[in-house]
Parts: structure tokens; C-alpha cells; sequence
């Protein structure tokens, strides 16, 4: 079964207006429900990534999988394939995915994810600002503390106060989520 029926059938029984992870190459193996269960996370969570995103499938994937799924945030991760068009044609391109996808979905935060290169970072920045989207550093998640996180989100929960009821902390989800690879060496 190929992915995108495998995240069709994952769709049918989703909850809608969470936060979805649209990410590409090694996203795919983001264990979003693990990390929501570990973490305490009281928001339906959703990883919709694919080993290939590219400017001429995005908006097509994004209309097949996420979409269905409403998202209030979106957290897009997908730039690889980009950064291989002419210069003048990247922020193009990628400013034409952010408004197909805020056309689709008015209220959905979208938060655009670094790629790890600065001259692309700066090119992603400029581009999500211009088009009303955050953007996000991912050296965030390689500051972070994931036993000290854990336990605040524990605390949290056991004091009875739901920190996820208006909007998700982006930059605790994209700390989880993005910093995983260091999350599972902590632990």
C-alpha cells in the first residue's frame, strides 16, 4: 500500500483541527503518538510527512491528506526539493505553497520549519513573513532539555491545567517533535 492511501485510511478515523506535522524525507519517521502520550500533549497530533515533497506535488499532496484533516496548526517542513530551483524561483515557489495552502484553510497557523542551512533559513524566514506564516528555527531543539520539559508537562498535567486549550506552545511541539532524534538519546 503506498502512503498516501495508507494516510487516507489513518484520515478517516483522525480527529480534525489539530496540529499536523507536513514534512518530508526523515519527518516520515516523526512517532508523533508516542511523543504525545510521553509528553502529555492534550491536542490531537498527526504526522502527515512523505520521503518526497517536491514544488510540482506539495500543493496536490497537502489538498489529498492534510487538508481533510482542518488542521489548526500546521507545522511544514518541506524546503529539500525547493532549494533545488533557480534562486530567483525558490521564494516564488514556496511563497505560492503557503498561499494555496492559507486559501485552503483560512484560521490554520501555519509555521514554516528551518531547513538547517542559513542562506536557505534566511530565504524561509523572509518568505513566511511575507505571506503572514511563523517561522521557526529548528536550533531551537538542539537547546532543549527533554527529561526537564517532561517533567514540567507532568506538573502541568497534574495541577489540572490544560496548557493545550487555545493554541498549541509551537515551540514546545516543534522541540518534541523535531527534536526527537535527541529526545530518544535523553531517555
Amino acid at each position: 500500500m503506498d502512503i498516501v492511501n495508507e494516510y487516507k485510511k489513518l484520515n478517516s478515523i483522525a480527529t480534525q483541527q489539530g496540529v499536523v506535522v507536513f514534512g518530508e524525507g526523515n519527518d516520515v519517521n516523526i512517532p508523533v503518538s508516542e511523543l504525545k502520550q510521553s509528553f502529555n500533549l492534550d491536542c490531537a497530533v498527526y504526522n502527515r510527512s512523505f520521503p518526497y515533497v517536491s514544488p510540482d506535488n506539495a500543493a496536490e499532496l497537502y489538498d489529498k491528506i492534510v487538508k481533510p484533516l482542518n488542521p489548526d496548526t500546521l507545522l511544514l517542513h518541506v524546503s529539500a526539493e525547493y532549494v533545488k530551483l533557480p534562486a530567483e524561483e525558490f521564494p516564488k515557489k514556496y511563497a505560492e505553497l503557503l498561499r494555496h495552502i492559507k486559501s485552503v484553510n483560512k484560521r490554520c497557523r501555519v509555521i514554516v520549519i528551518s531547513n538547517g542551512s542559513k542562506t536557505i533559513d534566511e530565504t524561509l524566514k523572509n518568505v513566511a513573513e511575507s505571506e503572514n506564516c511563523e517561522y521557526v528555527d529548528l536550533l531551537i531543539a538542539s537547546a532543549w532539555d527533554p527529561l526537564a520539559t517532561k517533567a514540567a508537562a507532568a506538573f502541568v498535567k497534574d495541577m489540572g491545567i490544560n496548557r493545550f486549550v487555545d493554541r498549541q506552545p509551537v515551540f514546545d511541539l516543534i522541540k518534541i517533535f523535531f527534536g526527537f532524534e535527541r529526545t530518544v538519546r535523553a531517555f
